[in-house]
């Protein structure tokens, strides 16, 4: 399994409403109601004066195939993934925090930079 990669994107964070409104050709991925990480470019506009938007290198992941991540993190993962797809999950991957991005064929699995040797180490075991 090919290793954990910086994230390259931005960070904004701003009122739901505003946030709601993003439109983005990228990954946008709603972390909390105020907070969503954009794996691209900034957005052009955010309908919020107080709004936030950084660059953001602070995540590291990996994309896997369905199989890739059935076999490898799945078993690593002792709570209930949402059924629908996409989706956005969050919770502990071999006991790391860590957040996965669902879709059909694919899954982006990511956390902290700081953490992501460990968890690399982890489901590779």
């Amino acid at each position: 399994m090919p290793n954990f990669e910086t994230l390259h994107g931005y960070r904004v964070v701003a009122r739901a409403g505003a946030l709601d409104a993003v439109v983005t050709g990228d990954l946008a991925l709603r972390l909390a109601p105020d907070d969503l990480f954009i794996l691209g470019p900034a957005p052009d506009q955010i309908d919020d004066h107080f709004a936030i938007v950084e660059e953001e290198a602070g995540f590291s992941g990996i994309w896997l195939t369905s199989q890739q991540f059935n076999e490898s993190v799945l078993p690593h993962i002792d709570w209930t993934l949402p059924a629908d797809r996409p989706a956005l999950a969050q919770g502990l991957v071999a006991n790391v925090p860590a957040k996965l991005w669902l879709t059909d064929d694919q899954v982006l699995l990511f956390t902290n930079s700081a953490y992501a040797h460990d968890l690399a180490e982890r489901i590779h075991e």
